[in-house]
């Protein structure tokens, strides 16, 4: 209902759902959230490998979005890299200045 709501027909917003270590639950509802909000779902074997498992949500950001309206295509995200001059892992964020 929250998704009807608030994220339908538009789907503005993406979802990313992550599941930690083991489990002996359904992930389906999991799987559906992250699916049917141009999201991911995402399986993390252990506590030490979330790092590594949640930055790859960052290659969903930067598919491209040629169904969303013209808000949602304003900023672009890049996928994550190494920064040039030290500062670490980085992820750029781009605005158009004249549409």
């Amino acid at each position: 209902d929250v998704f009807e709501k608030y994220n339908w027909p538009n789907k503005t917003v993406r979802v990313f759902t992550f599941s930690v270590g083991q489990h002996n639950y359904d992930v389906t509802p999991l799987q559906w959230m992250a699916c049917a909000n141009k999201g991911y779902y995402f399986e993390i074997p252990s506590i030490g490998a979330i790092r590594i498992n949640t930055q790859e949500y960052l290659d969903v950001l930067g598919r491209p979005m040629v169904l969303a309206g013209n808000r949602a295509k304003q900023v672009q995200w890049t996928n994550v890299y190494q920064d040039a001059l030290g500062l670490g892992l980085v992820v750029t964020g781009t605005l158009p200045v004249f549409n």
